[in-house]
Parts: C-alpha cells; sequence; structure tokens
C-alpha cells in the first residue's frame, strides 16, 4: 500500500493551486495540449446545448498525435520495455505520488466543487521538477504519447517556462525536436536534464526544449508541458519516458503507475508511481494484456449496451490524454441501436477527411454501456455520470452521448482511443510486468468515488 504523507501531499496541492489558476466560467482560454484550434473550446454553448466543435477540435489532436506517433514507428525499433524489464533482477524500493488538477470545462466552481455538478472533465495534470535546483512546472499526463516537453522561451506562455540558465544539469543538443498541430507548430531541440517526479529523480531525461510556440496552443494553457507515459518506440526523442527510466534504473517497489481521476472537483485525483494506494478502488485490479508497445494498446471484446453484446472485438488505447471515449464508428453504431429513442445526430467529415459521428439519445434515459477486455469475462461500465454531454440543442429532451464514433486506423484495424471519460469509473494500472510471463498490462478496479 501506498504510504501518503499527508502534509507533504497538502503543502504540494497548495502549491499548484497558488501557481496554476483555475478555468473562470465565460472567460475564453486556448487550448494547451488537447486540442489544436486557437482559442479553447468550451464544452456547452452559451444556450446550454453541448458545443460539437469541441470535440472536433479533440479529433483533431487525436488525428495529429496518433499519426505521428504511426510515422515515428517506421523507424528501427529498440529494446522494448518487456525485454528491458525480463532483464531485472530485483526490483527497487521507491514509490510516489503525484497530486493531479482536474481541469473544468465550463465550470462554475464554489469552494472547489461544482455548481450544478455541471462542467466537463477535460484534463488532469500537476507538477513536477526539472533542472538542478529544480524548478516546478506543470504538465499534463499523457499516456497516449510517450515524450515529456516544456517551453523554454515563452514570453506569451500564460503560466511561464523552464529557465535552462538556471540549471547547472541541463544539457542542450543539436537534434530538433517538432510537434505539428492544427494551429502551428511546438518546436526546439532535445535537452537532456534532471527530472522529479513523485519525488523520484530520473537523470539524463531527453526531453522537448521547446523554444518555437504558437501562440494559439500555449497561451492561457492550464498546463506549462506534457509528459508522455507510453512507449519508448513512439517516442519523437528516441528515449525512454520518465516512468520506463525508473523501471530501468530499477528505482520502483513495483514496475506501474496508476492514475485515479475524480469527477468534477477540482483537486482529489492521483498519479501514484511504483505502488498502488488502496485507499482509491474497492474489489479486485483485472489486467488485461499489453498487445503492442507503442500506446498502452490492449484487446477488447465486444461492448455491451443495455445488457445486449453488441459489435465485434477491437484493440483499444488507454489514454489518459484523451477527453473523452471514442470507438470504431461501427462500433458506437451498434451501441446505440440498443438505446431506445437514439439516433446519429451529427456525421463530420471535416476532420482531416476523416469521419467522426456524434449520438443523441433521450435525456430522461440512463443508458448503460460497458466495454470488456481479453482476458477476463468481467464487464467495465461506463458510469452514466459521464456519458451524457448534455442537450444536443437548446433545451431539447435530446442529449449527446459520450460515447463517440471514430475511425483512426493502427496501420492494420480501426481502434478505440478509450479516455478519462471510462478511467474516471476505474482506477486504471499501467504495469511493465503485470502479465505472468512478466509483460506489460493494463489492469481495472472500481474506483471508489
Amino acid at each position: 500500500m501506498l504510504n501518503l504523507q499527508i502534509p507533504v501531499l497538502v503543502a504540494i496541492l497548495a502549491a499548484c493551486a497558488s501557481a496554476v489558476p483555475v478555468a473562470i466560467p465565460g472567460e475564453s482560454h486556448t487550448l494547451h495540449g488537447r486540442a489544436t484550434a486557437g482559442q479553447r473550446q468550451l464544452y456547452k454553448n452559451n444556450d446550454g446545448s453541448f458545443n460539437l466543435d469541441f470535440v472536433r477540435s479533440e479529433m483533431l489532436h487525436l488525428n495529429e498525435k496518433y499519426g505521428r506517433s504511426q510515422a515515428i514507428l517506421n523507424r528501427a525499433p529498440g529494446v522494448t520495455v518487456a525485454q528491458a524489464v525480463s532483464k531485472l533482477k530485483k526490483r527497487g524500493t521507491e514509490s510516489g505520488i503525484v497530486p493531479l488538477i482536474d481541469f473544468i470545462n465550463n465550470a462554475a466552481l464554489n469552494g472547489g466543487q461544482l455548481q450544478g455538478g455541471q462542467g466537463l472533465d477535460e484534463e488532469y495534470y500537476g507538477p513536477i521538477q526539472l533542472g538542478t535546483p529544480a524548478q516546478n512546472l506543470t504538465v499534463d499526463f499523457d499516456t497516449g504519447s510517450s515524450d515529456l516537453w516544456v517551453p523554454t522561451t515563452c514570453p506569451d506562455c500564460f503560466v511561464g517556462s523552464f529557465d535552462t540558465s538556471k540549471s547547472s544539469s541541463y544539457q542542450q543538443t543539436v537534434a530538433p525536436f517538432e510537434i505539428v498541430y492544427a494551429s502551428g507548430a511546438t518546436a526546439g531541440t532535445i535537452g537532456i536534464e534532471t527530472v522529479h517526479l513523485g519525488g523520484i529523480e530520473v537523470t539524463g531525461q531527453s526531453f522537448g526544449a521547446v523554444n518555437v510556440v504558437s501562440p494559439a496552443q500555449f497561451s492561457f494553457g492550464p498546463a506549462m508541458g506534457l509528459m508522455g507515459l507510453a512507449f519508448e518506440s513512439i517516442a519523437q526523442t528516441a528515449a525512454p519516458p520518465v516512468v520506463a527510466q525508473m523501471v530501468a534504473a530499477k528505482k520502483l517497489a513495483s514496475n506501474l503507475f496508476t492514475f485515479y481521476l475524480s469527477r468534477k472537483t477540482v483537486t482529489g485525483s492521483v498519479l501514484s508511481i511504483g505502488a498502488i494506494d488502496e485507499a482509491h478502488y474497492s474489489g479486485n485490479i483485472t489486467y488485461t494484456p499489453v498487445v503492442s508497445e507503442t500506446y498502452w494498446l490492449v484487446q477488447s471484446g465486444a461492448p455491451t449496451s443495455n445488457g445486449v453484446v453488441v459489435g465485434t472485438p477491437y484493440k483499444a488505447a488507454i489514454d489518459t490524454g484523451t477527453t473523452l471515449l471514442y470507438v470504431p464508428t461501427a462500433i458506437a453504431t451498434a451501441i446505440y441501436s440498443q438505446i431506445p429513442g437514439s439516433s446519429e445526430d451529427y456525421v463530420d467529415t471535416a476532420v482531416n477527411g476523416d469521419l467522426g459521428t456524434y449520438y443523441q439519445y433521450p435525456c430522461d434515459s440512463t443508458p448503460i454501456v460497458s466495454l470488456s477486455f481479453a482476458g477476463t469475462d468481467r464487464k467495465f461500465e461506463v458510469n452514466p455520470l459521464d456519458f451524457n454531454l448534455g442537450f444536443s440543442t437548446q433545451n431539447s429532451s435530446m442529449c449527446i452521448g459520450g460515447v463517440l464514433g471514430y475511425d483512426f486506423s493502427d496501420g492494420t484495424e480501426n481502434i478505440s482511443i478509450t479516455g478519462d471519460l471510462f478511467m474516471k469509473n476505474w482506477l486504471t494500472v499501467f504495469n511493465y510486468n503485470g502479465t505472468a510471463e512478466g509483460a506489460p498490462a493494463v489492469g481495472f478496479a472500481l474506483s471508489n468515488p
């Protein structure tokens, strides 16, 4: 069980709260990290209906993020995490926690709580320390990518940047680093630095030292940068991500990290490293093996909609860097076919020519949609509190469903991108040797409220 040092945790949370602003209702913010359409899209329109542009902006980001990763995979593969872990003869003793802040889109806040249960849990971010002496930064933690990057020169950034001139351990290289978004490029060079995450030190960590930024991408963003936690094979730096470095260095008591994501409350979410905090879940942890050490990609079974098994199996990327839940369009259509009164609400062909489909259903109904994964008969329910995204139009009796149709291929088949909307109901364990053979696996346990 993870030993939580409460006074330390409270101090860290206080520091984060004072350093990182929370969105205020009605203010316009630019979207940092997740979406790329310039000004931040509020998830509801002024009339209270769901804003389809919010989903379109996230789909644009997913097209870029997952398409970029596929391009990187064309290079020669290195040693996989499973191969590295299999060589470990012993583990370390370290574990740590990172308190996360829930960035709530369109939220009316009162003492950290939502008024009237409004708002959408858009992004979970938290503190890291970079450099010597350590500088406090905030990053969005993303299991759907593999690079750490922070701005090093960004006069327009709302929450600052990393000052390389004040770090005695910073090493600059001439190797380029670039991420292209719809709203512009984020570019710089690959730097090497000491990182502290949850109190655990990693030396010699490669990261993107960004010195050319798109103003639409950075200004007023909730976090300074991004920390990718997927596998080395899709890293633009061609280097292991931070937690994988900890595993290779035999630092961790257990070779894993977990996410507990709260619902519509600014504080309370936690990233745990090297241990599992038993206070945040109930029952057993059920594991499913990773099928490709790129993203945390697992094999899903056919989902269940209102008690009926529908569709066919598909692969799913478990992605903390995505807000909603996207499945292949054929699967989404099958899910909504079992929800009485539901219909296709909108087909979006403007997302880089790809097809995104939104669905509506009667607001007074409570659809029960569950996912399944290889290796277990257990059903994993999408919480109805998260499934309803809001009215389809002003004062409508129809609401937009949180499962959306989106066709993205991993090169062999269309996959699901399973984001925070699902994980809010399930403590999620990313275990580098979670199978009996010591290979990576993802585990799920029912989150405590």
